[in-house]
This record gives C-alpha cells, structure tokens and sequence, in this order.
C-alpha cells in the first residue's frame, strides 16, 4: 500500500506543477502585450539618443553611452522574456511573434 499512495502522491504533484506552469504561461503572455511594446520603445529611444549623441554631438559621452546602455538593457529584457516563455509554455505550443 505504501508504493501506491507515493505513486498517487508523484501523479499529484506532477499534476499541481502543470497547473502552476500554465497558470504561469497564461500570466507570462498576458504580460507581454503591455511589456513588448514598452521595451521596444526603451530600445529605439536608446538607439536615437546613442546614434544623436554619436553624430551631432560627440563630445557628452554620459548621454551617449546612457542611451546604448538602455538599448542593450531593453533587449536584454526582450530575451529573458521570450526564454521565460518558452520555459513555461506546454509542449505542444509553438510561439510565434512578428518580426
């Protein structure tokens, strides 16, 4: 009998960390419409202010590398978020995003 409660016990949790990834995932995808459209323009504002500061005015270098540093933050960021999608996502789903 003992066998038989720890196999119902495994089946159990298996089955509570499904859920939880599921739950996880659905949260994940709800929070990319309001996350990809903020980190997207964290990163072409950064791309303007690096290229602005590198061709019209070279000399403030604090600015320019600000700007560079939160284009490469934001698409940091972009990255974990897809990695920790596909992580969570079940297995029989393909994620696709537009380019």
């Amino acid at each position: 009998m003992e066998g038989l409660g720890f196999a119902v016990m495994v089946v159990i949790g298996k089955c509570l960390f499904g859920v939880f990834r599921f739950i996880l995932f659905i949260l994940l995808l709800l929070l990319g419409v309001i996350l990809r459209p903020i980190l997207r323009l964290a990163m072409m504002g950064g791309l303007l202010l690096f290229l602005f500061c590198l061709i019209v005015r070279p000399e403030p270098i604090t600015p320019m590398w600000a700007g560079a540093g939160l284009a490469f933050a934001a698409t940091a960021l972009q990255v974990l978020y897809d990695v920790a999608l596909v992580l969570v996502s079940p297995l029989n789903i393909e994620i696709y995003t537009e380019i």
